[in-house]
């Protein structure tokens, strides 16, 4: 049986369907037939060019045996979150909704398959609402991000990764630790329960610790009271290079993703860097993520990386902080609020001064009055009192107003419903909110404005 083609069902977009005021006539859309027809010319020179390729994915037929593959060996779902922004959501919303109904139905009409929620904005409501009302045990992720770099979606990623690591309680840590240990997990109770709460719920350090005992008890150490993320690393590294030591160092202190070649110039790596770096992708120390199409390396999960930063004595620590902004500050991308952080971790306080200035700054800009005040009082915190600590304590002052003017607005949006006006850079010339708010329906504005200097 050959599948049903699609039609499309225009009748509701013309004034037959839906009267003469609000759709096209027919003599409309003759006048447009020319237009129509090189736009459709345009379009498949596109697609031959190989410029539109998504069109001939279906034809595809290589991809789409991958595809199913991938969809075969996928665990049965009740739910599907599609994690995803804009054209990477709307793609697969769109084919679902056509399939399948609108998806305000999806909650009362009859289950034949996984539901699918398409959760594309960065609302934290919606998406916690929305895993509250799901089943991790039974709901299948799927992310989706042409660029690989898109912020929103790789937050979205995040909370669904802890949600679902959330949700691996106990008794399945228990099950995953025995089928890793076999018998030593029957005559060592007491370390099975080591492992669950060292490893906090996480598969990954499950199976990492569980690999750690097995490995000291092949080579005869029976010492197995005291197994920890901290002795995890400790035993792993010392089968490092201690190149390949400073290399995790700097990755564990910059705390983001990093270029390999920025790691390796902040370690002093000279030579052998891909060795060293790929050594420590097989230790599972490391790992590497596609962003925008640059390879960017970080550490594999934040208790390896709070375990690398606590091994670290002061002086390490500090020289670290010095090494990464050497590097950074060659960097014309760099983020000043980073270098900031950087330089006063490093003691270097000149440094810091300036790149919180700029930070600040840059913060202003962006309309964030609320980090642009954290920064300033930070550089003043840094210098004597001064002509220019004075100079920053006006702009500290501005920065606050500002915030608190911006979410004094919000409130008025929410309650009255309409845009409260605004001055291009301040906010003078505007009577205070709350007086606004309280007076009644039809009444004036005050003869005399109200001003509020700083």
């Amino acid at each position: 049986m050959q599948d049903s083609p699609i039609s499309i069902d225009y009748s509701l977009s013309m004034a037959d369907g839906v009267g003469p005021l609000g759709g096209l006539r027919e003599e409309e859309l003759d006048a447009e037939r020319a237009s129509f027809a090189t736009g459709h010319k345009n379009f498949f020179a596109q697609v031959e060019s190989g410029a539109l390729g998504f069109w001939r994915l279906p034809a595809q037929k290589e991809q789409l045996a991958q595809v199913r593959a991938v969809a075969q060996a996928l665990p049965d779902a009740n739910d599907v979150l599609v994690l995803g922004i804009g054209g990477s959501s709307l793609g697969a919303r769109a084919i679902y909704q056509a399939l399948s109904g609108p998806l305000e139905l999806a909650g009362i009409v009859p289950r034949t398959h996984a539901r699918l929620h398409f959760p594309d904005n960065s609302d934290p409501w919606l998406l916690a609402a929305l895993l509250d009302a799901l089943d991790p045990k039974t709901t299948l992720a799927l992310c989706v991000s042409k660029s690989g770099g898109t912020v929103e979606t790789a937050a979205q990623l995040l909370v669904i990764k802890r949600w679902y690591e959330s949700a691996l309680g106990a008794d399945d840590v228990r099950r995953l630790c025995e089928g890793q240990l076999g018998p030593t997990a029957q005559a060592r109770a007491d370390l099975v329960e080591r492992i669950v709460t060292e490893s906090q719920g996480n598969p990954f350090l499950v199976l990492q610790l569980a690999a750690l005992v097995r490995a000291k008890l092949t080579r005869g150490d029976n010492d197995l009271g005291a197994i920890s993320i901290e002795q995890l690393v400790d035993q792993t590294t010392e089968l490092l290079p201690i190149e390949a030591r400073r290399a995790l160092s700097v990755l564990a202190i910059a705390g983001r993703p990093m270029e390999p070649k920025l790691v390796l110039r902040a370690a002093g790596v000279h030579s052998e860097g891909r060795s060293l770096l790929q050594a420590l992708r097989r230790l599972r120390l490391i790992r590497t993520r596609n962003v925008g199409g640059t390879q960017l390396l970080e550490v594999y999960h934040d208790r390896v990386r709070e375990s690398v930063q606590e091994a670290l004595d002061s002086e390490a620590h500090k020289q670290v902080h010095a090494d990464l902004l050497a590097v950074l500050e060659s960097d014309s991308d760099s983020d000043p609020s980073w270098l900031h952080s950087l330089a006063l971790e490093a003691g270097q306080i000149a440094s810091a001064l300036r790149y919180g200035l700029s930070a600040a700054a840059r913060a202003e800009a962006a309309l964030a009055f609320e980090r642009a005040a954290e920064l300033y009082r930070l550089c003043i915190d840094m210098q004597e009192p001064s002509a220019e600590t004075v100079r920053l304590r006006v702009r500290l002052a501005d920065a606050l107003a500002r915030g608190v003017d911006r979410r004094l607005r919000a409130i008025v949006r929410a309650v009255l419903g309409h845009e409260v006006g605004e001055q291009r850079g301040g906010v003078h010339d505007r009577e205070p909110i709350t007086r606004r708010m309280g007076r009644p329906a039809g009444a004036g504005s005050p003869r005399t404005p109200v001003r509020r200097q700083v």
